[in-house]
């Protein structure tokens, strides 16, 4: 009966620690978000910032995957962030200091029904989703911990009466290192298995110093998740799971070695003597001391990570290393996505219209493949990726102006690629007539393809410029596409008249010019959505009299 009610409470435990993330999470992933993007300028930003936010919001899982979410899109330096995952390892060791110092110092799980009780009432009198109500979970969560806590208390006595507690206390170190890693890796919480260590330690089943070894395992056994997570995820996943590997691998082996010496610390230098919290307290040094002895070579582990972890060679979008679960990531890899797709569709127009300029090749070589062919099949792919993006991450919990702004960059997404697709429906009209060989119409074309290719230069410095657009230069954009459409046809009629045109490929000039007027129409819509607020874009298509 005993270990049955061991592992209720265990059962118990984790549910608690997992209901406390939630609880948490509401309260403080958005002050996170913003703090990862203010306050780590530095890897030691970083490491403190990991340290802070682990121990508040008792979950380096949430502080991870916002850390890998912002680093993907390119927010945060891969090297600040080695910080915050450092700081991480640390900031996790608060919880077994709160559990210590709640279930057995002040045993308050004596008094864990009335935190239940409590909590309950609050949580059905509040409203649904209000703040009183998620802290009134907070507090259940917290009662349910320490329910939890202490049945595992009052049953770890089983222990004595399955096993010889002599022979048990008589096995070297290593193997309850190994049991730690094992044991975390299948619960997969360290937390829970700090608090399993610390009930055996109370119940005079464990030393300190086989209870030392056993947690030192246990911080091994918390990478198991993130690499098997990892295998088939993003590259920036791969990178950061590799250094939360490394770091604790390397930490943890040195930290049994040298157990020893970290017991005379705590023990004679620290005078602790609660074996307790000397416990808790060798959990605490050990990361900290792992974080001091690889502060001074972070630029040598992150030049390791991203030689053994490389980025492809082919250009991939953002999003695919940025998890929709973060909003704020998930905008700024969005915001970058699509004005590359703007930038590339652009690029291809050139370069089926045969606009010659360097520079454009060089960027065009960046960013898409060697045909045109390929290059807009691609395009297509981009657009079906970032629109299945788009609307994962609308499922999310959004504020109203990126709600606002997703619709934005769906229209912009849009009418890219309609601007293409109208140049490209154009191209065999436009080729025919460059084999003509009359001198007027090639005249003709050198005039027109002259004007098109100043269109998309000034496209190309809006969408590559820091600065801000402004309406005035998205209105010069559109005059010129409309003032080359009206000269445009003007000049058709005229080479008609003078009989250096013949008549029956009017239609297919004056088709290929409206489809440049299209194209032209799309494109600056596609522009002024990714440039401009949400109220500037609407009114700008409605007094420019652009497609929806």
């Amino acid at each position: 009966m005993q270990i049955l009610l061991f592992i209720a409470g265990l059962g118990l435990l984790l549910l608690a620690m997992r209901m406390l993330e939630q609880a948490l999470g509401k309260f403080g992933e958005g002050r996170l978000r913003q703090a990862l993007q203010v306050f780590t300028r530095s890897p030691l930003h970083g490491i403190v910032l990991g340290i802070v936010t682990t121990a508040v919001l008792q979950s380096s899982t949430v502080v991870g995957l916002i850390t890998m979410a912002f680093v993907g899109a390119g927010v945060l330096p891969l090297r600040n962030a080695i910080g915050v995952i450092l700081g991480c390892n640390l900031g996790t060791t608060f919880t077994g200091w709160l559990v210590t110092y709640l279930g057995f110092t002040l045993n308050l799980d004596a008094h864990y029904s009335v935190f239940l009780g409590l909590a309950a009432l609050a949580t059905v009198l509040t409203k649904d989703g209000s703040r009183y109500q998620d802290a009134a979970r907070f507090v259940f969560a917290y009662g349910l911990l320490l329910f939890g806590l202490a049945l595992m208390k009052d049953s770890i006595s089983f222990v004595i009466d399955l096993v010889d507690v002599s022979k048990l206390q008589s096995l070297p170190l290593p193997v309850y290192f190994v049991f730690g890693a094992l044991l975390t890796a299948l619960i997969q919480s360290s937390a829970a298995t700090v608090a399993i260590t610390l009930s055996a330690l109370s119940a005079g089943i464990l030393e300190l110093d086989s209870a030392a070894a056993l947690v030192i395992g246990a911080d091994l056994g918390t990478t198991n998740t993130v690499i098997v997570s990892s295998l088939s995820g993003a590259i920036i996943k791969r990178r950061i799971a590799l250094v939360h590997f490394i770091f604790n691998f390397v930490t943890d082996v040195l930290a049994l070695l040298c157990l020893p010496l970290l017991l005379t610390l705590i023990t004679d230098i620290y005078g602790i003597v609660d074996p307790l919290f000397a416990l808790v307290a060798i959990h605490s040094s050990f990361n900290l001391f792992g974080i001091v002895l690889f502060f001074p070579f972070l630029d040598v582990l992150q030049k390791f990570i991203e030689r053994r972890i490389p980025l492809p060679q082919a250009h991939n979008l953002l999003i695919t290393q940025v998890s929709p679960d973060v909003p704020a990531a998930a905008m700024h890899a969005l915001e970058q996505d699509v004005r590359n797709l703007l930038i590339a569709c652009v690029l291809l127009n050139g370069w089926r219209l045969q606009i010659p300029g360097e520079r454009d090749v060089a960027a065009r070589r960046l960013l898409l493949p060697d045909t045109v062919d390929a290059a807009y099949k691609e395009l297509k792919q981009w657009e079906n990726q970032l629109t299945e993006y788009i609307l994962k991450v609308q499922r999310k919990n959004l504020q109203p102006l990126e709600a606002t702004r997703l619709q934005q960059l769906l229209v912009c997404i849009r009418d890219c690629l309609y601007s293409t697709k109208a140049v490209k429906d154009m191209t065999k009209d436009l080729q025919t007539f460059r084999q003509l060989g009359s001198k007027p119409v090639a005249v003709f074309l050198d005039a027109l393809l002259q004007v098109v290719a100043q269109i998309y230069s000034d496209a190309l410095a809006l969408l590559e410029s820091n600065a801000n657009a402004s309406l005035e230069q998205i209105k010069g954009i559109l005059d010129q596409v409309r003032e080359t459409h009206s000269r445009s046809n003007t000049a058709i009629y005229d080479l008609i008249e003078k009989g250096d045109f013949a008549r029956d490929r009017a239609s297919t000039a004056l088709n290929i010019n409206r489809e440049l007027l299209f194209s032209g129409h799309s494109l600056v819509n596609a522009i002024e959505h990714c440039l401009l607020p949400g109220e500037q874009a609407r009114t700008v298509s409605e007094i420019l009299n652009l497609r929806d």
